[in-house]
């Protein structure tokens, strides 16, 4: 008398669980893409530079974030499958795409009156 296992519940994706980015990256890697997120959502709505600065510097925080992330657990998601594979494509996209972001986020400082020498900085986060 043999006991097969239960079946397997129906995907709650089209694509099963190869849609979603692998937990394996860590939570300070979803952590600070949402801070991120966050912090854009505020520099959108406002029209002050000081937003697009903090935007910036959280910005270039996720860059450092996302290359150690990936350098620690790069290697785990190779063993998730397609999964992985798509967790560490969007995570290289991302990269990549970050500093060209930085650039077009500097020049909308420039356009709203902002600077990032330490006395126009100290001036925007006082406004």
């Amino acid at each position: 008398y043999s006991v097969s296992p239960p079946p397997s519940p129906p995907p709650c994706f089209p694509f099963g669980d190869s849609s979603m980015l692998s937990p394996k990256l860590g939570l300070s890697f979803f952590g600070s893409n949402f801070v991120l997120s966050i912090v854009g959502i505020w520099m959108l709505e406002s029209r002050r530079p000081r937003p697009a600065i903090l935007y910036l510097a959280v910005l270039l925080f996720t860059i450092i974030n996302d290359a150690t992330s990936l350098s620690f657990f790069g290697v785990l998601l190779y063993d998730d499958g397609f999964a992985g594979m798509v967790s560490l494509g969007s995570c290289l996209l991302s990269l990549f795409v970050k500093p060209l972001l930085s650039v077009i986020l500097y020049q909308e400082i420039s356009k709203r009156g902002g600077t990032l020498n330490i006395k126009g900085f100290h001036k925007a986060m006082r406004r």
